[in-house]
Parts: C-alpha cells; structure tokens; sequence
C-alpha cells in the first residue's frame, strides 16, 4: 500500500486531510482552541452570506457529560449494579420551555431524574458538590452556546442563527433519524456535534463538511480492546472521508503509535502490520 492508502473493505484508508494539534496549542477556553474559534466563525460568515457552509465536530462520548465526581473525596458517580459511570444527559421538556437533567448508565439503562426536590450525593463521603467533568457531544454544545451569541436559538437574539445539530443515539435513536438530521444539515449548513454515528456509511449520500474539528478521542484509548488502534484508525478515515479540506484533531496522547504514525506520515500498511504482529503475539502469549 502507498503512504495514506491501504485497502478498507470496498474503498482505501486515506488521512490525507488530518492534521494533528498539540495539547499546549492556544485555547480561548477549556473546549475552544484558536483553530476551532477560527472555524466556527468562518463557518458562520459563510451562512451570512448565504451559503450552507458546514463544520464537522467530533467527541468519542455522546451526553451532557461523560463523569460526574465528587469534589470532596474525589470518587466518581457510578451506577450501583454496573459499577460504571452515571453519564448526565439534558434534553428539552415536551413544551420546550424548561430542560429535563437526568443521571443514565449505558450500560443497564438505570436512570436518576435531576429535579429540585432530587438531591444528589456521594455514596462514599455523602458530600454534594458533585461536578459534571469530561468532553461529550452534549458538552460541546452547552459550551459553545453559551459562548457564541450567534448559536443562541433566543427571542432576543435578531441577529443570524448558525444552526447547530446533535446527532448521537439520544437525539436520534434510529436510523431514520440519524438521516433526517445529517439530510438537514446537509441543507442548511451549520454545525453538526456528533460521535461515531454521525460518521459512518449512511444512506444519505455526498455530504461532506468544509472542515472537521476532533475535540476528543483521547478517551478511546482507554478501552479495553486491543484492536482500538484499528477502529481509531477507521473513525478518522470516515472523518477524512466527509470533509472537502481540512481535518485539525486535539490530542493529549502524542507518543501513542497511531498518532505518531500521523505525524511522522509512516505508511498505514506497516502500521496494520506491526498492530496484527502485536496483537497475535499477545493472543498466543494469553493461551499458554
């Protein structure tokens, strides 16, 4: 295979677009770094104008936030049964006047509803200053609604609105409405949050954004799975794949092998191979 193409199902592996930004790379705030800041403001220009320019952004975690930890003793908010952790989630109330807040577990689908009359507590110290921490696609949007009046969706603002979509599995929980969200955006332009639905093969056909944005994959690589270089490798080929110019990906994780294969632009048939070397060598040394 040549540098960037190495055959992928029915098409070739191709990251030709991804540019990688370092952790101490300027950010206006703890989300917003100066080449997203620039994006989103050109994307915005460009719907003034009358165009549908369109900005991809992608975080591996869907919800409003993927931890909640206690502040006093440090220990995260798990779920009882799965001891794994309650990821916050905010939506719209039916009359969309007010927001309903709730605790889930992915995994068992436990759910806490957050109201006035619900507090909630550490069950190992029972402190209360419980904080939501981590990146997530609903994060992302809180953060930047809340920072740019031009995505505020309000009676005061006249100005332009720049539309803005989630697509996770909470904003569309079928097939069906993940294409009636990437249809629209597609027509109106915006800014599409998403995790991995959002980039894969959809029936929606020949939507591409103007740029991609990666805010947060970091968090793959602590899965358990030895072949999550591989799939890391597959969501930034899909994301290489809907964008027309540039891919510009935040990373923490430097001297991972998948990341420094960017950098340095090794070949991505020797890094499959020496992945396939590894993981046979790990699987033979697990059986004896």
């Amino acid at each position: 295979g040549t540098l960037y193409q190495v055959q992928h199902e029915n098409e070739e592996y191709n990251l030709d677009k991804i540019n990688i930004l370092q952790d101490e790379f300027a950010y206006i705030t703890p989300l917003i770094s100066v080449v997203t800041d620039k994006l989103i403001r050109n994307v915005y220009e460009n719907h003034k104008s009358g165009s549908n320019g369109k900005l991809l952004i992608y975080a591996n975690r869907k919800g409003e936030s993927p931890l909640s930890r206690c502040y006093d003793c440090g220990l995260d908010l798990l779920c009882d049964d799965c001891k794994l952790p309650l990821v916050l989630h905010k939506k719209e109330n039916k009359n969309k006047l007010s927001e309903v807040r709730f605790y889930l577990c992915h995994h068992c689908k436990y759910k806490i509803d957050i109201n006035n009359e619900v507090e909630i507590t550490c069950k190992h110290c029972g402190g209360w200053r419980i904080m939501p921490i981590g990146i997530s696609t609903g994060s992302i949007n809180s953060h930047l609604v809340s920072h740019y009046d031009f995505l505020k969706k309000e009676k005061r603002n006249t100005g332009v609105i720049l539309p803005i979509f989630i697509l996770d599995r909470d904003t569309a929980s079928t097939d069906k409405k993940v294409n009636f969200i990437l249809a629209t955006w597609r027509a109106e332009g915006g800014i599409l949050i998403t995790n991995d639905i959002g980039i894969e093969d959809r029936s929606v056909p020949d939507i591409q954004a103007d740029y991609s944005i990666i805010i947060s994959i970091d968090g793959l690589f602590s899965i358990p799975d030895i072949d999550i270089d591989i799939r890391a490798l597959d969501i930034l080929h899909n994301i290489n794949r809907m964008t027309k110019n540039g891919v510009y990906m935040h990373t923490h994780l430097m001297d991972t092998s998948l990341i420094k294969m960017i950098k340095q632009k090794t070949n991505i048939y020797d890094f499959i191979k020496k992945h396939e070397e590894k993981k046979n060598k790990l699987e033979k040394t697990n059986k004896i």
